[in-house]
């Protein structure tokens, strides 16, 4: 089977089995893959990403507006029934993320045959950060909430909402059907902004790197080196590209990132090459601020990549490492 191999970190234990094992096979394929030609494509983005985020300002402070609808992947309503009920909702944030501001809005409707010692309660990874009372007068709530950027932590993240209610100061039934409250999933959201921050990236971290996430995989550049026709990538590669770009669809929930391939043929190949992957591979349209996919094999890669990465390639190769361009992004090398 092919080797997993990364500048800073050997093959071992890695999160997602599927994911690195289609990658390896990917690997494995360069090693064999004959050489042809194609011509070059743009791969469409066919679903609307709920994660792409907007600049404020400048190119260093990204905002962004989640529906809890779409973090959820649930219905528009979550119902929290009986006197003591609670939901989750789980979400990610991408390592190279530094949150600055976060506000929650939560928007929902309780039985007006609650009294007034029932409330939800709303919690941050276990921490709670707002109690929301319900009352029969008043059964529509309509609240926002300041988050402390401290609250989030990279990787996995839940929002839980807690219901303690009530109709009754004396015995109650507990899972009476007065006992509800409903929140609105549409029109609650998550507002967030945030900068990024050089991540130190191993091949452990690539799951996460490429998850629907707050900050994460939003537009991806695929450079591929030139087939017997200098103006047309080569098609093997292209092939196991594109099963790279269908398993990142995959993780992404099918809300693909905006990914273009590009030939590497059209960029001009200096004197001197520096440790890591070259910085003037990646300049201007070559990566800009994108993450990136390097896919070929070690003849192919010869003068696009630094030798002394490629002479660690013996078998089925993968390499992550952050973006010369940008040290907040990443570079996946698949060669063999």
């Amino acid at each position: 089977g092919a080797v997993l191999r990364s500048s800073r970190q050997k093959a071992g234990h890695l999160g997602n089995a599927g994911l690195y094992a289609l990658i390896a096979a990917c690997a494995v394929a360069l090693s064999f893959a004959a050489l042809t030609r194609t011509a070059d494509a743009q791969v469409r983005d066919f679903t609307t990403n709920p994660f792409a985020a907007e600049t404020v300002g400048s190119n260093q402070l990204f905002a962004l507006t989640l529906p809890l609808e779409q973090i959820a992947n649930r219905g528009r309503v979550m119902r929290l029934l009986t006197s003591a009920a609670s939901e989750q909702i789980s979400f990610s944030v991408s390592p190279s993320v530094l949150i600055q501001e976060a506000t929650l809005r939560v928007r929902l409707n309780n039985s007006n045959a609650l009294i007034d010692n029932s409330q939800v309660r709303v919690l941050m990874n276990g921490l709670t950060v707002a109690q929301l009372p319900l009352a029969k007068e008043e059964a529509f709530v309509d609240a926002l909430i300041t988050l402390d950027p401290s609250d989030f932590r990279p990787g996995f993240n839940t929002l839980t909402f807690a219901a303690a209610q009530h109709y009754t100061l004396e015995c109650e039934d507990p899972e009476a059907p007065e006992l509800w409250s409903e929140i609105d999933l549409a029109e609650s959201t998550l507002d967030v902004t945030w900068t990024r921050t050089p991540m130190a990236t191993t091949l452990a971290d690539l799951g996460q790197l490429i998850d629907r996430s707050i900050g994460g995989l939003n537009t991806m550049r695929v450079l591929l080196p030139p087939g017997d026709n200098p103006q047309s990538v080569d098609l093997a590669d292209a092939k196991a590209a594109s099963l790279v770009v269908q398993r990142v669809a995959q993780q992404q929930g099918f809300a693909q990132p905006d990914i273009q391939a590009i030939n590497l043929a059209d960029f001009t190949r200096p004197e001197g090459l520096v440790t890591g992957l070259s910085p003037w591979l990646f300049r201007n349209a070559a990566l800009g601020d994108d993450d990136g996919l390097v896919i070929g094999t070690v003849e192919q890669l010869q003068g696009f990549v630094d030798p002394r990465i490629l002479s660690q390639v013996t078998d089925g190769f993968v390499g992550l490492y952050p973006s010369p361009s940008d040290a907040s992004r990443f570079v996946l090398l698949i060669s063999g």
